[in-house]
């Protein structure tokens, strides 16, 4: 069942609402995991490492949910601070 199948029998057309619901939830999904892996860095200039990784960690996992390019950046910084433990 794809978007356009509807929801409760009814098509995308007629549920501009919830099309707009879902878009608005898929850019603050990037949001958070721009905000999460920004917070990581200040976590890790604290000397907060591993609070550092759990927040790159979770940002990851958006970034990949929603297949943003940020993720290979995210993989990277993750792997940088765990191979400096």
């Amino acid at each position: 069942m794809g978007l356009g199948d509807g929801f409760m029998g009814r098509t995308v057309a007629q549920e501009p609402l919830l099309v707009s619901v879902i878009w608005i939830a898929y850019i603050d999904s990037g949001g958070e995991g721009n905000a999460l892996f920004n917070m990581s860095f200040v976590l890790d200039e604290l000397g907060e490492r591993e609070k550092a990784i759990a927040h790159a960690e979770a940002a990851l996992k958006i970034f990949e949910q929603i297949e943003s390019p940020y993720a290979e950046k995210v993989r990277q910084k993750l792997a940088e601070w765990r191979s400096k433990r």
